[in-house]
């Protein structure tokens, strides 16, 4: 019987890291810790993205590689101080919060008044739609579009868009298609990660260069 996605995805992580039990993932994540982030986020997570925290609450932060290529994959909850969706999410509701009147921080869709809106994601720097779930070391997010534009797609992958550079894009449909991607690539031999004690890299496997998540969901 063939694995899901996330089950193989938990396969090529053990094997990536064997001498831990889950390859550097950690433990499932219970009914109780989905159903208050979705409380304190006051947002419902789409069901591919509860199945894959059903089966693994993000990774483990000590681990000595990003299973996202060069992101962290975020628990959806945790501890107090914890770094997790929830607690990314209310941090940049407060952030919002306290700059929402200055239009240098691009919390507005610059869209001119009567024109069709033809972007695939609102065009602002944090949206109470988005729910992040990945961050790269410079805390740069990935994020859950649950709201998208009418042009775009319930649960599409997108990178947030930076202060004054309003460059977010769709990195993928769904967070199902980020994972199987991932997975396909790394079982087919075209990528893999070299972890050598606290430093990792993933690698193209026919150019031995450096790896990054954008390039291999182009």
């Amino acid at each position: 019987m063939r694995l899901n996605p996330f089950e193989r995805f938990g396969e090529v992580c053990k094997s990536i890291l064997p001498h831990h039990p889950l390859g550097g993932l950690n433990a499932p994540a219970t009914e109780q810790e989905i159903a208050l982030a979705e409380e304190m986020m006051q947002q419902q997570l789409p069901p591919d993205v509860k199945e894959a925290y059903r089966h693994f609450n993000g990774q483990c932060r000590d681990a000595p590689y990003k299973v996202l290529i060069n992101h962290y994959w975020l628990p959806v909850y945790g501890t107090p101080n914890m770094q997790t969706m929830a607690s990314e999410y209310s941090s940049q509701r407060y952030l919002e919060m306290l700059l929402k009147d200055d239009e240098n921080f691009g919390f507005y869709d610059f869209v001119e008044e009567g024109l069709e809106y033809n972007s695939p994601i609102h065009e602002v720097a944090f949206h109470p739609g988005r729910l992040p779930f990945a961050a790269d070391d410079s805390d740069s997010r990935l994020e859950i579009d649950v709201s998208p534009p009418p042009t775009g797609v319930y649960g599409q992958i997108l990178k947030a868009p930076i202060f004054g550079e309003m460059d977010g894009n769709v990195w993928a449909s769904s967070f199902s298609e980020l994972i199987e991607k991932i997975v396909c690539s790394y079982e087919s031999g075209k990528i893999f990660c070299e972890v050598d004690g606290k430093f990792s890299r993933w690698l193209h496997k026919e150019t031995n260069q450096d790896l990054y998540l954008r390039t291999l969901l182009k």
